[in-house]
């Protein structure tokens, strides 16, 4: 699939379960494995850095994401 647009666009059109963890990574929170100050680890397997600005705001979403997810 191809889509053309800016990545802060999308973020908006993808809010809740996608988080931006870096300028050029947008990402869905359902299938993230783990993460520490400078990654995400994904179900894949891949591993992506994680900004420094973004780690809070991505720590506080993935906690309410597992709130959600427990309920």
């Amino acid at each position: 699939m191809e889509y053309y647009a800016k990545i802060g666009d999308l973020e908006e059109e993808l809010a809740g379960q996608f988080y931006r963890i870096h300028r050029g990574y947008l990402i869905n929170r359902f299938h993230v494995e783990g993460y520490d100050k400078t990654e995400v680890r994904m179900a894949n397997g891949d591993k992506l850095l994680l900004s420094r600005y973004k780690y809070d705001g991505f720590v506080q979403a993935y906690m309410d994401y597992i709130s959600e997810e427990s309920l």
